[in-house]
């Protein structure tokens, strides 16, 4: 025999139960509308958590901070879509890595661009809020820092030579790729 209680309080209990999970549903649907796939992934980072632990003002190198072998790295800022054509074969394998690659080019991201002898291999991070990432365009405050922490700032340059500097200005703090100089 049916218990029509028990049938009311279990048809009940799973007509809440899939309320609920229609709800979640629902929630998850807008934050994805709202906010994209960066919810899942902004931080996922490669280097985020290495460059917030470089020091003001002192280079470090590179190779510190990534593993491989690696003959020359490149550093394309948001918005850049390709690096200064100079001439060289690098520059050209380079771009045209870049172009294949299909990279997000926007203000939410910037590049590192490895090349060894066999491959070239791009580390693609979205912009952070704790520093931003600056190659160009430095006036004479720059350019005393550089000065004083013996710093080049150059797009690209021999991986084993190259080194990250950061610096502040203000309350904005900076990160250039280049390398030291005597």
């Amino acid at each position: 025999m049916i218990d029509p209680v028990t049938t009311y309080l279990d048809s009940t209990l799973v007509g809440n139960g899939m309320s609920k999970i229609i709800k979640l549903f629902m929630v998850i649907t807008v934050a994805f509308s709202l906010w994209g796939c960066d919810l899942l992934f902004e931080s996922r980072n490669l280097l985020d958590k290495k460059i917030q632990n470089i020091e003001l003002n002192r280079p470090t190198k590179i190779n510190d901070l990534i593993d491989g072998r690696w003959d020359t790295v490149c550093v394309l800022v948001p918005y850049q879509t390709f690096l200064k054509d100079d001439g060289s074969e690098t520059v050209k394998s380079i771009n045209k890595e870049i172009e294949d690659a299909k990279l997000s080019i926007d203000e939410s991201h910037w590049h590192l661009i490895l090349m060894g002898s066999e491959k070239i291999s791009i580390i693609s991070e979205r912009v952070s809020n704790l520093f931003s990432v600056k190659q160009g365009g430095f006036n004479k405050f720059f350019s005393e820092k550089f000065f004083e922490a013996n710093f080049k700032p150059l797009s690209c340059a021999d991986f084993n030579e190259s080194y990250f500097l950061k610096y502040g200005q203000n309350k904005s703090i900076y990160l250039s790729l280049g390398v030291k100089i005597l």
